[in-house]
């Protein structure tokens, strides 16, 4: 199966899905590449120690400095195909809060 994913540059990348994947993903692979970009872009390990259930001396400790600004914001601009059924949280912001209770 091939799957779109569209970067902030805006030109599409295939990839391939299923058993023709040719890598195996890494145990908390994408917890360690979302807690390495996202220091790396707000430069707050309290704010990423926060945002991943973890304490702000681990994420100074382990993901400090492993990645650039640049390569951060590479990464953090990977978003899917856009589709019908998705609606952007800037849409959902606008709108108010659809999953307050009443």
């Amino acid at each position: 199966m091939k799957k779109k994913i569209v970067p902030a540059s805006g030109k599409p990348v295939e990839i391939k899905r299923g058993n023709s994947a040719r890598f195996s993903w890494k145990h908390n692979g994408l917890r360690h590449s979302f807690c390495s970009y996202r220091l790396a872009s707000i430069k707050n390990a309290a704010q990423v120690a926060l945002e991943a259930g973890n304490s702000a001396q681990m994420i100074f400790a382990h993901y400090r400095q492993l990645v650039t600004e640049a390569e951060a914001r590479k990464w953090l601009a990977i978003v899917p195909a856009a589709s019908g059924s998705i609606i952007p949280l800037a849409q959902l912001s606008a709108a108010g809060n659809a999953f307050q209770s009443a």
